[in-house]
């Protein structure tokens, strides 16, 4: 399946302003699913979208168009499975100006060294069992007192 890649480039700049990837036949079925600044830029030199999306079988770059303030570069290609272009087609070549310089690259952290593994703990040797102290032996209860024995009335 075929794509359609649409660029558009502040003159002076080499990194795209605005970039859209769609599939050829979905630009086909639907040609307002391309945002309407684009079609507007597209629309603004002339080119219809329509027209863009019928051209089946054609590869590569069919538009480059280069005004006072932007550039418009227009491609078609064969998606790979990723969906970006194949790697036969490039993009664009950026306008001609100062290189920019390379950012440097972050320097790798070192790998944290992997921790010990802890050491098992030895198993604690169980405590003796205390011997049960003895119950102390129950206090005999007192014998209760005898009554008084009841004194005699007198007759």
């Amino acid at each position: 399946m075929n794509q359609i890649e649409v660029q558009i480039f502040n003159i002076g700049s080499d990194k795209a302003d605005s970039t859209i990837c769609m599939p050829l036949p979905v630009l086909r079925i639907n040609p307002k699913l391309l945002p309407a600044h684009i079609s507007k830029a597209l629309e603004s030199q002339g080119i219809s979208i329509e027209e863009i999306a019928c051209l089946d079988g054609v590869n590569g770059t069919i538009l480059d168009i280069k005004g006072s303030k932007s550039r418009i570069v227009v491609s078609i290609y064969p998606a790979d499975s990723a969906g970006a272009p194949s790697s036969a087609q490039s993009a664009p070549e950026p306008a001609p100006g100062p290189e920019p310089e390379p950012e440097p690259e972050p320097e790798p952290e070192p790998e944290p060294e992997p921790e010990p593994e802890p050491e098992p703990e030895p198993e604690p040797e169980p405590e003796p069992e205390p011997e049960p102290e003895p119950e102390p032996e129950p206090e005999p209860e007192p014998e209760p007192e005898p009554e008084p024995e009841p004194e005699p009335e007198p007759e």
